[in-house]
């Protein structure tokens, strides 16, 4: 399920509900031993927007600004929901007030084991991953999704993402 195709933006959360759910008619039990979730996601970026930049058709700039902001909130709060609901083996920062609620678990205990659910460009902009590897521009071309000339870097990146926080154990294996 692609999140970009959904008000969701990260579908892990709309994807429990409809799996779990008897409305939905897929009633997967719940639990840690029963079922696990994994989100890989092409990461995020949270733009800002500054005063001189709104002149001209400033009220659709922040119209584009909020849907934006609200897409960026969606994210989040299915980031935070699946990590209060489950128990994380791979737990991420959710922001600077939660932090990632890798010692937190729901009364009554979790649902599901949730791993791997990222945020890609907090990652590849830490200093000790790739930010060395690709310039400032490169990684800024990358949110250009709609362009096919970034796929090669883009996969590449995903490759070496994957290998972290995804580990075979996390499946049984």
């Amino acid at each position: 399920m692609d999140g970009g195709l959904t008000p969701y933006h990260n579908p892990s959360f709309i994807l429990f509900v409809m799996t779990t759910l008897r409305a939905y008619k897929i009633c997967w039990p719940t639990g840690v031993d029963n079922l696990t979730i994994v989100s890989i996601g092409t990461g995020s970026y949270r733009s800002t927007l500054l005063h001189p930049q709104l002149r001209f058709m400033a009220p659709a700039r922040l119209a584009f600004h909020s849907l934006m902001s609200l897409m960026h909130d969606t994210q989040s709060d299915a980031l935070m929901l699946m990590q209060w609901l489950g128990e994380s083996l791979t737990p991420w920062p959710i922001n600077r007030e939660v932090g990632t609620l890798a010692d937190e678990i729901m009364p009554g205990g979790g649902c599901s084991n949730s791993c791997a659910t990222t945020s890609g460009s907090r990652w590849i902009g830490s200093r000790r991953t790739l930010i060395n590897r690709y310039s400032t521009r490169q990684i800024a071309k990358l949110r250009e999704m709609a362009d096919p000339a970034n796929i090669a870097l883009a996969h590449e990146i995903g490759r070496q993402a994957a290998r972290r926080p995804v580990k075979p154990e996390h499946f049984g294996l």
